[in-house]
């Protein structure tokens, strides 16, 4: 059952999580910087690589260690940390990351696709405006596709995927148009369900780049199913940003989150290095407003935020000045 009081919190109150992060190359002030690929304490995590079709995150090594509970709901209970250098520390979780860009490219690079149609058929065939990223035995989520018998918006198995076609197993009657379709988000939006409220999207430098300083576009397809909303970065880009530059993307106006991505654009290059497109949901953010002293936010200052099951907790700094820094803290979880 679910915890309802503070002395319910304390009871189920787990061991700290530590964290302790190697000094980070050179960072500017606010500009966010993902702790994800520093050695330390997690470890230093390893470049995504599930190619541009993205794959969603159960566990992930380099995460801050996390256990689902026996029984009843994970929350936080106590954020604490200090850094070298004042900011905000943002414990986030990672629901979905992806791999595979072309940063020499400034054409959309297709992540997810809109929907045309489905056939009269069984299996339905699912036509899309361009090839899609995706493989034979994919689960990919239908959202917002209207006029089919059956209605086919879900989660399906697909196959016979051949350029911007494929099928799912399904008698349709009656075709239908529109939509869009992309990996599904794992049921960990602020609701825990994968409908995206409270889901953003950021450009993390997985390897430094080169030269160029890009505006960056996602198209998504936001809370309410609505396709082909876009946003750009929030924090200019940068030539020569190193590794774990982190860019948060903006959504359109009245936008909750994002269900579905669907490209990714470039609008000048980075000459060299690699980037992963992120999904991701902020948990909770610490405030440290003087280097080398610790700050904390519990159960009550937190906002009590809940962790979902297979939440793949990480961290993003935000630095006020520009030098390096060392992060160190931990977490604790309560379960009940």
């Amino acid at each position: 059952m679910a915890i309802l009081t503070l002395d319910g919190a304390l009871a189920g109150m787990q061991y700290p999580r530590e964290f302790i992060k190697t000094v980070t190359g050179t960072l500017v002030a606010g500009r966010p910087h993902s702790l994800f690929y520093l050695a330390g304490m997690p470890g230093a995590a390893v470049a995504p690589t599930p190619g541009l079709k993205g794959a969603a995150l159960t566990t992930y090594a380099g995460q801050i260690p996390f256990t689902n509970p026996v029984s009843g709901n994970t929350y936080l209970a106590r954020l604490q940390a200090m850094a070298t250098q004042a900011g905000s520390l943002l414990l986030c979780d990672r629901l979905w990351h992806n791999s595979g860009f072309t940063i020499t490219a400034t054409t959309p690079q297709i992540i997810g696709n809109p929907v045309v149609s489905s056939s009269v058929a069984n299996p339905t065939v699912i036509s899309c405006t361009g090839n899609v990223p995706f493989t034979n035995g994919d689960v990919v989520s239908i959202i917002g596709h209207t006029g089919s018998t059956p209605a086919i918006s879900g989660q399906y198995t697909i196959s016979n995927v051949s350029g911007a076609t494929f099928t799912i197993p399904v008698n349709v009657t009656v075709g239908g148009t529109g939509g869009s379709v992309g990996i599904p988000l794992p049921l960990r939006d602020a609701n825990g369900a994968t409908v995206g409220v409270g889901v953003m999207l950021g450009v993390e430098v997985s390897g430094t780049v080169g030269a160029g300083t890009p505006t960056l576009t996602a198209v998504y397809t936001n809370t309410a199913g609505t396709a082909g909303q876009s946003g750009v970065n929030v924090v200019a880009t940068v030539a020569a940003s190193i590794q774990g530059t982190f860019y948060p993307l903006g959504l359109a106006a009245g936008d909750l989150g994002v269900q579905l991505i669907q490209s990714l654009t470039l609008s000048a290059t980075w000459t060299s290095g690699t980037i992963s497109l992120l999904a991701y949901r902020i948990l909770a953010r610490l405030e440290l407003v003087n280097a080398n002293i610790p700050n904390a936010i519990d159960a009550l200052t937190s906002g009590f935020p809940r962790l979902f099951d297979n939440t793949v907790p990480f961290l993003i700094f935000i630095p006020n000045t520009t030098t390096t820094s060392n992060i160190s803290g931990h977490v604790i979880w309560t379960q009940g």
